[in-house]
């Protein structure tokens, strides 16, 4: 038996689909800080990492070099005379020192007999440990996942994370997923893992989405504790029920009932935090790496090209503004629209029937002639109306009596979400009719024949530059003041606070965040460099990371927020009943609990589709969340999500 006292606590850790190592440097963080709050909290935390695992071959190589302390662990644990002759841990050492962590958790598990691979004298390689983490990427269960439990796991990283906790027995797991996890092939995959763990002698806690089965009240994401990411993620912790039940009345999530008893204004102070950490980090790029942020931040012309367009009109609208202060009797354009700008149904000569589904009157030329016809009479009787306003030159075309061939020139300029769609959602129909009364006001307010310019250049634009979202409502209406990003769905616009979550599939998104130093020659806006995705992150700017800038992004987008993770460390172990006792001085760890006994299995046997879903266990692109759930994800405007937490304790 081992004893934990006040003095120190040694709590052995594996790391498993690392990354760059987010968890473990979340547990340094929080082992550091726990030791500053011992005038509060007589407790203190070490964490030992005795085994890391990750795909990625440069970055099992760079987690070595941002952790030198492994090699003292794996000297001891994993000898270069052992390892050598064992298949999958033969590439570690190099001249005998160490280069790399585990790669593969096929060297670690042996998915067709569903049991941990062992040393010649038969102990598991997998070691002892208290604490299990990992950052698992989604994979589907079968249909009868929650049923089947256990055995519906063969052959994804969740089961060979579970044969790990199966036969060691650790007494905490910590979790992280993308933020739909629980949403992921329609709930089955998040209750099968409740059915495992459950089945395993685990109690568990995990964020769940609002709204959701069982009363969720939200996610984690840095933003609620004051860091400059918005980036919503699903995290669950887990405690072996014959070592400590987790309480019942106490949480394990880093925001307590104090900070959420006044959600706005623990969000307008989280808000103001994280625009000044983000203003620091930006300017201290600037300033010790001039030529990176001026030459590495630079945005392409087509992107400059699209946010200056936009941002003349928001200039004229500036001006119109202007006027109403002078003369409050004017008609105003605030707010701006918080729903997305649809640029296409700004201007009425692009139009068409869009009350229902308008794909099957493309079946019929002639009718649409008659529709096309009244709809143009209807423009030419609006009170704006000037000749000025109608296209001219190589779109003078959609303002002319049309023919049968007028109507197929017409069809043609359709947006493909309403020429090519079987279904016509009840949404897509708000957000155009949204879209064009706000264009009807433009037309009223704006003198047409510069209106009629900007129409006629945005309309040479790609689909994804003519859509505007603005989400910072009541803010300075220019767009070099605030985040933005480039998705499929159009420019993003954020206020300057919070980055949007750094997506790992590709860096066609990367943020462009306002230039705090002006640049001659340069746009007032740039892309975010390496070292300041990496501070978004929780991670410090030297740390070591991949060699090319998009395997680098790609490494954040998948990494966990280091200083969230720490404070949910510090929920958990530290400031919960985790390894102590009510008093929180001395506790008495038993032995560790026995494996369970393993599943039977037919040898040999594993799936097709199992073995291929092994390929990308390291790590997952993000997974967005489905757009009828974002209401209910996305916080309110100068607040803080309630505490999340959604539990289940078996008796």
């Amino acid at each position: 038996m081992r004893k934990v006292t006040t003095s120190g606590t040694e709590i052995r850790f594996i790391d498993l689909c690392a990354g760059m190592g987010g968890f473990h440097l979340a547990l340094s963080q929080a082992q550091a800080s726990g030791a500053r709050r011992r005038k509060r909290v007589e407790r203190r935390l070490r964490f030992r990492c005795v085994l890391a695992s990750e795909l990625d071959p440069e970055l099992r190589e760079l987690y070595v070099q941002n952790f030198p302390e492994v090699r003292d662990s794996y000297q001891q644990l994993y000898p270069p005379s052992s390892t050598a002759l064992t298949p999958g841990l033969d590439d570690l050492y190099e001249d005998g020192e160490l280069q790399r962590v585990h790669g593969d958790l096929r060297s670690l598990v042996d998915v067709e007999t569903r049991q941990l691979k062992t040393w010649r004298d038969g102990s598991p390689i997998v070691p002892e440990h208290d604490l299990l983490c990992a950052g698992f990427p989604c994979q589907p269960f079968s249909k009868s996942g929650a049923q089947r439990g256990f055995d519906d796991l063969n052959g994804t990283v969740f089961g060979m994370l579970s044969v790990i906790v199966r036969e060691r027995r650790p007494r905490w797991l910590l979790l992280e997923n993308v933020g739909n996890f629980e949403q992921h092939d329609k709930g089955n995959t998040w209750a099968t893992v409740q059915s495992v763990l459950d089945e395993l002698g685990y109690d568990f806690r995990a964020t769940t989405h609002v709204g959701s089965k069982g009363g969720g009240l939200g996610l984690l994401s840095p933003h609620q504790l004051g860091f400059p990411h918005h980036r919503e993620r699903f995290f669950l912790v887990a405690q072996l029920r014959d070592f400590a039940p987790l309480p019942e009345t106490r949480h394990p999530f880093p925001l307590t009932s104090r900070s959420m008893a006044r959600p706005e204004r623990h969000g307008q102070k989280m808000g103001a935090r994280a625009a000044a950490r983000l203003r620091g980090i930006l300017e201290h790029s600037e300033r010790v790496s001039p030529r990176a942020s001026r030459d590495g931040g630079r945005l392409r012309a087509d992107r400059l090209h699209c946010v200056q367009h936009w941002n003349s009109l928001l200039q004229k609208i500036r001006e119109h503004e202007d006027r109403v202060l002078a003369d409050p009797s004017l008609p105003s354009f605030r707010p701006l629209p918080s729903f997305p700008i649809w640029g296409y149904e700004l201007d009425p000569w692009n139009h068409y029937p869009a009350q229902s589904n308008p794909r099957p009157l493309l079946a019929d030329p002639k009718a649409l002639v008659g529709v096309r016809r009244e709809m143009l009479r209807e423009i030419r009787s609006k009170a704006w109306w000037r000749p000025l306003a109608e296209p001219a030159g190589e779109r003078a075309f959609l303002a002319e009596q049309p023919g049968v061939a007028g109507v197929a020139r017409w069809t043609a300029e359709w947006p493909r979400y309403a020429s090519s769609r079987d279904v016509w959602p009840s949404w897509k129909r708000r957000f155009i009719e949204r879209s064009r009364e706000w264009g009807e006001k433009l037309w009223t307010l704006l003198e047409p024949g510069w209106l009629r310019d900007w129409m006629d250049v945005l309309a040479t634009m790609p689909a994804s530059h003519q859509k505007l979202e603005w989400n910072c409502r009541g803010e300075e209406l220019d767009l070099w003041q605030h985040i933005l990003q480039f998705r499929p769905s159009g420019l993003r616009v954020k206020r300057f606070k919070h980055v949007p979550a750094l997506v790992a599939l590709t860096t066609t998104q990367i943020p462009i965040v306002p230039r705090q130093f002006v640049v001659k020659g340069e746009a007032p806006g740039r892309h975010l460099l390496e070292e300041e995705a990496l501070q978004l992150q929780g991670f410090p700017r030297e740390w070591a990371v991949p060699s090319s800038r998009s395997r680098a992004f790609k490494a954040f987008g998948n990494a966990v927020h280091v200083g969230l993770v720490a404070e949910v460390v510090l929920s958990w172990l530290l400031e919960q009943d985790g390894p102590y006792d009510a008093e929180g001085r001395q506790l008495v760890l038993p032995a560790p609990a026995p494996p369970l006994p393993p599943r039977p299995v037919e040898a040999g046997r594993v799936d097709e589709q199992d073995r291929a879903s092994l390929e990308a266990h390291s790590s997952e692109p993000d997974s967005p969340i489905p757009p009828a759930r974002r209401a209910a994800t996305a916080p309110k405007s100068g607040s803080s999500p309630p505490l999340p937490i959604a539990s289940r304790r078996v008796p």
